[in-house]
């Protein structure tokens, strides 16, 4: 196979495209929760360097609105501590 310089542009380009969306794939979590540190532990009056405990996530689960948001991502972030959304006590919505 003859790789011509327009080929070898070509690959150049999508190599780089390829890794450019690679690397913001791996920094979704970071740009989801950098907005607002701390926003769910204050909306749940639980300082920001104690845990929070399942039975306030259970509560934040079943208010709606942004703080539900905030609460779903974070049992989903940290399935260890707070295991599955079921384990806490509050259905998936549709």
């Amino acid at each position: 196979m003859k790789l011509t310089t327009k080929k070898l542009k070509q690959l150049v380009r999508e190599t780089l495209a390829e890794a450019i969306q690679a690397e913001s794939d791996e920094k979704w979590m970071q740009k989801a929760f950098a907005k607002k540190k701390g926003s769910l532990h204050r909306d749940l009056g639980v300082p920001e360097d104690k845990d929070i405990p399942v039975s306030k996530m259970a509560d934040a689960l079943s208010k709606g609105g942004k703080e539900e948001e905030k609460a779903r991502a974070a049992v989903n972030a940290n399935p260890d501590k707070y295991g599955s959304i079921k384990d806490v006590g509050v259905e998936k919505k549709d």
